[in-house]
C-alpha cells in the first residue's frame, strides 16, 4: 500500500532531523562544516576531529558534559549587539588541541564573544582570538574557577585582557599580543582557597606608548592570608609599557605563604621592565636582562616598611648610548635598598634613589652621564663611572672628586 505523500515527507524530515542531531550531538562527530543555528548546550562528552563548527548563539558546556577539539575550528557567530558567550560551567570541561577558537566574522570591532570558564580546561597549541570585554566586564579568556593548562597557544586580538585569571593557571610557551589592556591579569578578589600561577617560556608583545600595555599584572586588591605564589620565568616581554607590574595586597599567614618570583626573563625596550611595590609578602627578582629604551626604566622599585623586594644579578643595558634609567629606587617608612651584583651599561642614569638608604655591593655602573646615585632625597651624589665593591667605596670616590 502506498503511503500518503504527506506522511512520506514527514518520515523523511524525521530521519534527516535524527541524522542532524547525531552529527551535532553524538559522542564523536566527524562531519565537516557543522552549523548550530542557536544556543548550544553540551551536556554529554563531545569530541570533534578535523571539523569546523559554527554556532549562531551561546555555548554552554555543563551538567557533566565536555567538549574536546582536535585539529578543529570552533567559531562563535556573534554580530552587532549579540555579545554571545562561550561558557564552561562548573559542571563541564573543555579541551582543545591544535585548534582554533574565534569569532566567525572579524572585520568589525564588535565581532567578538565572551569566554567564561568556571571549571578545569586544557588548551594546547590552540589559537584563541576575538575575545570581548567592556566597562565592568573584563574581557579575554576569563578563568574564574578550576585549574587550567595553557601550552603552546596564541592568544590575541582581545578587547581588554588576554587572560584574566582569578584561579590557578599554568601557562607555558604561549604568546599573547594585540590586547587593549593587560596581557595576563592576576586578580583573585574574594577567592578563599590557595592558588599558584606558573608562567614559563611565554612571549608578551605590546606598544610602549599605550599606558595599559602590560605583560603580566599582579594587582590583586584582596588582602588574603591564603597561599598566593607567582613564578614568571624564561619569558620575553617586548615593547610594553610595563613588562611585569606587581602591586598586590596579599597578607599571607604564615608569611612565606605568598611570594612573587621573576627570574631569567628578557625585557626588550619596555617603558618599565619591572615596576614593583613591596607589601606584606616577598618579591624575588634575579638573573633578568633588560634593554632600556629612551625615557624607559630597567627596574622601578618601591620598598616600604613591610615585605621585601630581593633582587640581584640583573643586567641592564641602554638600547642606545645614554638611553633611559637603569634603576629607579623609591620607598617609604623604614624601606632600604641593596644593589647587589647588578650591571648597568650605557643608560643615561645608572641608579636613582629617592628615599632612605641604598647599599651598592659588587655592581658595575657604566653610564652615559656621571649622575649615578641620589643617596638621599636632598642630596645628589655625582660619582665617576666605574665599579664599586660597596657603598663606602662609592662614597670615597665621591669625596675625592
Amino acid at each position: 500500500m502506498r503511503a500518503p505523500e504527506g506522511i512520506l515527507i514527514l518520515l523523511v524530515c524525521t530521519v534527516l532531523a535524527a541524522v542532524a542531531a547525531t552529527v551535532l550531538l553524538g559522542d564523536h562527530a566527524s562531519a565537516a562544516d557543522i552549523y548550530v543555528p542557536g544556543d548550544w548546550v553540551v551536556d554529554t562528552d563531545l569530541e570533534y576531529s578535523g571539523d569546523e563548527v559554527i554556532v549562531r548563539g551561546n555555548v554552554a558546556i555543563k551538567d557533566g558534559g565536555s567538549l574536546t577539539l582536535r585539529n578543529s575550528t570552533l567559531l562563535i557567530d556573534s554580530r552587532r549587539d549579540d555579545a554571545f558567550s562561550l561558557v564552561v560551567e562548573s559542571t563541564g570541561n573543555m579541551y582543545a588541541y591544535d585548534s582554533v577558537i574565534s569569532n566567525r566574522y572579524t572585520d568589525e570591532s564588535y565581532h567578538r564573544y565572551f569566554f567564561n570558564v568556571y571549571n578545569d580546561t586544557v588548551f594546547v597549541n590552540t589559537d584563541i582570538s576575538r575575545l570581548y570585554g567592556w566597562r565592568d566586564r573584563p574581557g579575554g579568556l576569563r578563568l574564574y574557577y578550576g585549574t587550567h593548562l595553557i601550552k603552546g597557544c596564541t592568544i590575541h586580538d582581545s578587547s581588554t585582557y588576554g587572560v584574566y585569571a582569578r584561579t590557578s593557571v599554568t601557562m607555558l610557551e604561549t604568546s599573547i599580543y594585540s590586547t587593549s589592556y593587560n596581557r595576563f591579569q592576576i586578580s583573585t578578589d574574594d577567592r578563599v582557597y590557595g592558588m599558584e600561577w606558573r608562567i614559563e617560556n611565554c612571549t608578551f608583545t605590546g606598544y610602549v606608548n599605550d599606558p595599559y600595555s602590560t605583560g603580566v599584572a599582579v594587582t590583586d586588591g584582596y588582602a588574603t592570608p591564603l597561599k598566593r605564589k607567582v613564578m614568571i620565568t624564561d619569558c620575553n616581554f617586548e615593547g610594553l609599557s610595563y613588562g611585569v607590574y606587581i602591586d598586590a595586597d596579599w597578607n599571607p599567614d604564615p608569611y612565606r605563604n605568598a611570594e612573587v618570583r621573576v627570574v631569567f626573563n628578557d625585557f626588550d625596550r619596555c617603558t618599565y621592565g619591572i615596576r614593583a611595590y613591596s607589601n606584606a609578602f616577598d618579591t624575588f627578582i634575579h638573573d633578568n636582562h633588560y634593554t632600556v629604551r629612551s625615557g624607559g626604566y630597567g627596574l622601578r622599585l618601591y620598598q616600604g616598611s613591610y615585605g621585601n623586594i630581593t633582587w640581584h644579578d640583573e643586567d641592564i643595558r641602554g638600547a642606545s648610548l645614554g638611553s633611559g634609567y637603569g634603576l629607579y629606587l623609591e620607598g617609604g617608612g623604614t624601606g632600604e635598598h641593596t644593589v647587589r651584583d647588578v650591571s648597568i651599561w650605557n643608560t643615561y642614569y645608572g641608579i636613582i634613589q629617592t628615599h632612605g638608604r641604598c647599599t651598592v655591593v659588587d655592581s658595575y655602573v657604566i653610564v652615559g652621564y656621571p649622575t649615578v646615585v641620589l643617596a638621599d632625597p636632598t642630596v645628589v651624589a655625582v660619582l665617576p663611572e666605574g665599579h664599586y665593591a660597596n657603598a663606602d667605596e662609592a662614597l670615597a670616590a665621591l669625596r675625592h672628586m
